[in-house]
């Protein structure tokens, strides 16, 4: 699976996409060119759309590996977009080991694009379960 991205500079946000298997190899040389984008700032906000992955290919030690590089500044938000019980694990395990590296990015996993688009622009998502007291 090559990881794709798109920069889009006016939403300061990067579309990081691919499909099929995800290997470490692919992963890292994704950051390293992400890395090297002159479009790329460490401020911007990340929507990783993990929908399309259909395997992992990928060790927890190389996660972690890949966790403890930092491209993101503590202002960014980074939203894995999922649909399957293999990405939410993998998305959760690598915002563990991001916060265990000293990554003060904020991580969010979702299900809906919309969503993960809104939170990305700096709105909050809707609870998942609303209480007594808003339910109407």
């Amino acid at each position: 699976m090559p990881c794709n991205y798109i920069i889009d500079g006016e939403r300061k946000l990067v579309i990081t996409s691919g499909s099929g298997v995800l290997t470490a190899a692919e992963a890292l040389e994704h950051q390293q060119r992400l890395a090297a984008d002159p479009a790329f700032h460490n401020d911007f906000s990340q929507l990783l759309d993990f929908t399309a992955l259909t395997d992992l290919d990928i060790s927890a030690d190389w996660i972690r590996h890949l966790a403890e590089r930092s491209l993101y500044s503590s202002r960014s938000r980074r939203a894995f977009l999922v649909n399957s019980a293999l990405a939410v694990g993998m998305s959760n395990m690598y915002a563990s080991y991001r916060e265990f590296a000293g990554g003060e990015e904020e991580m969010k996993i979702f299900r809906d694009r919309n969503e993960a688009l809104r939170w990305l622009a700096g709105a909050e998502p809707e609870p998942l379960v609303k209480s007594a007291s808003t339910a109407g």
